[in-house]
């Protein structure tokens, strides 16, 4: 499958109408039934979170740059940035929550397109070829995919949240392809307890990205502080200087 995903994919032109197959595949995959339409949507913000304003802003100032990476561990927030950063974003957002069944890449190919396939049509021949029983189907779907994307025009952003469960090559080479073809105006977003499976230092080298780590992430004195008082705990401002570099 490695090499099927990375091979060179030779297509005839496509017909100008879907066919049926197509549009029942598309289905199949959940358009019509739902089934993956919960990776599909963030859940809504909770009340009583503290806006991650100094974050949100960077994120919203690195428009141009084609990759934002945000990485810590487990309970710092990534999620909740990347939710206020779409509430204020002009920019639609499509948006895959990720589990470990993506590390199928014919699955993870098929969360991505449906995001994207949400916000602007990308193109029914893309869902064909995810539905049909040819070998090499994710090499199609990926090459027909990747087409569809250097075609687009409209600013978009797609993100990728809980990058780190995706722990095969196979998978892993869909979204280095998927952020190889993206054009002018398309920001890839990912999300990950560890570091990107992108190569993160050409991106550096080039100034391609931008990141936010732990370090940043880690509430400053003043969001610790409004955290305390949205749970109803008051305390001195030393105790939450304390607090905070705990």
């Amino acid at each position: 499958m490695a090499q099927a995903l990375t091979a060179p994919v030779s297509l005839p032109d496509s017909p100008a109408l879907p066919t049926a197959p197509a549009l029942a595949g598309r289905r199949q995959m959940g358009v019509e039934t739902g089934l993956l339409q919960l990776k599909i949507r963030p859940a809504p913000l909770r009340p009583g979170l503290v806006h991650r304003e100094r974050l949100v802003r960077r994120l919203l100032d690195a428009q141009d740059l084609p990759v934002a990476l945000i990485v810590a561990p487990a309970r710092y927030g990534k999620t909740t940035v990347l939710l206020q950063w779409s509430e204020r974003d002009e920019r639609p957002f499509a948006w895959v929550s990720l589990d470990a069944e993506d590390n199928d890449p014919t699955r993870l190919l098929s969360a991505i397109a449906l995001a994207l396939d949400a916000v602007e049509p990308i193109g029914w021949e893309v869902f064909e070829a995810l539905t049909s029983e040819r070998p090499d189907a994710a090499s199609v779907a990926l090459a027909r995919l990747a087409r569809s994307l250097g075609r687009r025009e409209a600013p978009l952003v797609l993100a990728l949240d809980n990058l780190h469960v995706l722990r095969t090559r196979e998978s892993r080479q869909v979204v280095t392809a998927i952020w190889q073809a993206f054009g002018a105006g398309l920001q890839l977003v990912l999300a990950s307890r560890s570091d990107a499976v992108l190569p993160v230092g050409r991106l550096r080298a080039h100034g391609n990205t931008v990141e936010l780590r732990a370090e940043d992430l880690a509430m400053t004195r003043s969001e610790a502080s409004m955290l305390l008082h949205l749970a109803g705990i008051e305390l001195a401002s030393e105790q939450v200087l304390t607090l905070a570099r705990r």
